[in-house]
């Protein structure tokens, strides 16, 4: 997976593959909730959670299809002290 780590924010792209392995799309309540459609594609909204708002507490409400919360690769990744494009190695336990 690549990210693109900023300042006060980071935006994670999953290629077709990633979207069907780690984010499930289209497999009902294993598809993972932080995966949205931006202006540049697919992204993983994992690490910018609060600005999703009410769209998270409908998943846990279980108002939408998807509700799982986030893969392990995506959990373990730490952006802190990145900066700039980054690749996300797959974590181990996946």
């Amino acid at each position: 997976m690549k990210a693109v780590v900023y300042d006060s924010y980071t935006e994670i792209f999953p290629n077709d593959e990633e979207i069907s392995t780690y984010c499930k799309m289209g497999q009902g309540a294993d598809c993972c909730v932080f995966l949205v459609v931006s202006g540049k594609g697919f992204e993983c909204c994992y690490h910018n959670r609060s600005s999703l708002g009410d769209f998270l507490k409908r998943a846990r409400a279980g108002l939408t299809n998807a509700r799982r919360e986030g893969c392990d690769t995506v959990k373990n990744f730490d952006p802190t002290g990145k900066q700039g494009e980054v690749d996300i190695q797959r974590y181990e336990g996946e």
